[in-house]
C-alpha cells in the first residue's frame, strides 16, 4: 500500500483531527504555530535533513515513510508506525551535486529521480552530476537494494510516477528538447530499463527544427489511470494522452487551465493530482514558484473530467498566505 504526499514540508509533522492538546516531543516543533480541528501528535527533525517529497508504505504491520531531500543528497526512511515517536531507520546517501528530491514506492520497488541541479538551487555547474532514474528493490524495506539505472543523457528526471507494473512515467530532460518531456520506460528487467515511448508538445523538439514556446515543460509527475495519462505541461496546459500499446497519443490538450492559473501557468503550472476516485475523475492543476525566493501565492485550478475530450474548469483559487487566511476549493459536478 502506498500513498504519495505531494506537499512540500520542512520537517516531518504528524497530525490528528482532534482538539489541540499539549505533549512533550523528542524533537521540539518550531513555533509559534497554530492548529484548527487537529493536533500535532509527533514531530521529527529527521536528523537535520529537511524532507521534501514523501511516500508512505505499509509492510508487515509497519508504516514506513520514504523521503527525498532538496538541500541534502540522498533519501531517508523513517518508521512512523507509532506517530508519537517517529524514528529514522535509514539514510541512503545520494550522488553529489545531484537533486534527489523525489521517489515513488509501489509493488516492492522504489523509484528515485536524479536531476542536475538548476542554477540558484545549490548546485555547482562546474562539477559532474548524476541523472536519470534509480530502480531499487524493497525486499528489505529499510535497506533498499539498487537494481538498475536509466539515464536520459540530458538533465535527468524531475518528478516521476510509478503505479506498479512494468512502466515508469517520467518528466525527463532529454537531449535535443526544450524543457522536460513525457518518457515511459519499461522496468521489466530492472537491471536494464529501456525507453518504451515518449511524447512532447510540438515546439519542444528543437533538434528537429521545432521552435520552442516559453514555459512549456513537463514538471510532473504524470498521473496515469488505465490507458489515460494526465500530463501537466506548464504553459501548454493539461494534456490528456491515450496510451495505445506503449506509444502515447494525444487525446486532448486543454489550454483553458492556463487562463485560470494566469501567470503561474506559464512559469510554474506543473502539478496534476486526482481529487476523487472513480468517474468522473477530478483533477487539480496547480502552479508553483520557479524560484526559491519568490513570495507570491501559488494558484490552483480545479478541472472536471467527466468527458475526457471536453474537460472544463470548475474554479481557481490562490493558496492562502500569512496567518488568518484560508481558501476553499469547491468541486461542482
Amino acid at each position: 500500500m502506498r500513498t504519495n504526499l505531494l506537499a512540500v514540508t520542512l520537517s516531518a509533522v504528524f497530525v490528528a483531527l482532534l482538539p489541540v492538546t499539549a505533549r512533550a516531543f523528542t524533537d521540539k516543533p518550531p513555533g509559534p504555530w497554530t492548529a484548527r480541528n487537529m493536533r500535532v501528535v509527533g514531530y521529527s527533525e529527521v536528523n537535520r535533513r529537511p524532507p521534501f517529497k514523501l511516500a508512505i508504505h505499509q509492510v508487515d504491520g509497519r508504516w514506513l515513510l520514504y523521503m527525498g531531500h532538496l538541500w541534502d543528497r540522498g533519501w531517508t526512511i523513517m518508521d512512523v508506525t507509532n506517530p508519537r515517536d517517529p524514528k529514522v531507520v535509514t539514510f541512503i546517501p545520494g550522488p553529489a551535486n545531484t537533486w534527489t528530491i523525489q521517489m515513488d514506492v509501489e509493488e516492492g520497488k522504489m523509484i528515485t529521480a536524479l536531476e542536475r541541479i538548476p542554477p540558484g538551487w545549490g548546485g555547482d555547474a562546474s562539477k559532474p552530476n548524476d541523472e536519470g532514474v534509480l530502480i531499487w528493490s524493497l525486499a528489505d524495506p529499510v535497506h533498499p537494494k539498487l537494481l538498475g539505472q536509466y539515464k536520459t543523457g540530458g538533465s535527468g528526471t524531475h518528478r516521476d510516477g510509478y503505479f506498479g507494473g512494468k512502466y515508469v512515467h517520467l518528466a525527463a530532460g532529454m537531449p535535443g528538447y526544450s524543457g522536460n518531456i513525457y518518457v515511459i520506460i519499461d522496468n521489466s528487467d530492472p537491471a536494464h530499463p529501456a525507453e518504451a515511448g515518449r511524447w512532447w508538445v510540438p515546439g519542444q523538439w528543437v533538434a528537429g527544427g521545432e521552435k520552442p514556446v516559453a514555459g512549456v515543460s513537463l514538471h510532473g509527475p504524470p498521473y496515469v489511470q488505465g490507458n489515460l495519462a494526465y500530463v501537466p505541461f506548464g504553459a501548454a496546459g493539461l494534456v490528456i494522452l491515450f496510451r495505445h500499446a506503449r506509444v502515447p497519443d494525444v487525446l486532448q490538450c486543454w489550454t483553458p487551465c492556463v487562463r485560470h492559473l494566469g501567470r503561474d501557468a506559464a512559469k510554474g503550472g506543473r502539478l496534476v493530482h486526482p481529487a476523487g476516485s472513480g468517474p468522473p475523475l477530478r483533477s487539480a492543476a496547480g502552479g508553483e514558484p520557479r524560484r526559491a525566493d519568490r513570495g507570491r501565492p501559488r494558484r490552483y485550478a480545479r478541472v472536471h473530467l467527466r468527458e475526457q475530450q471536453e474537460p472544463g474548469a470548475v474554479d481557481s483559487q490562490a493558496r492562502p498566505r500569512g496567518r488568518g487566511r484560508r481558501s476553499r476549493l469547491s468541486c461542482i459536478t
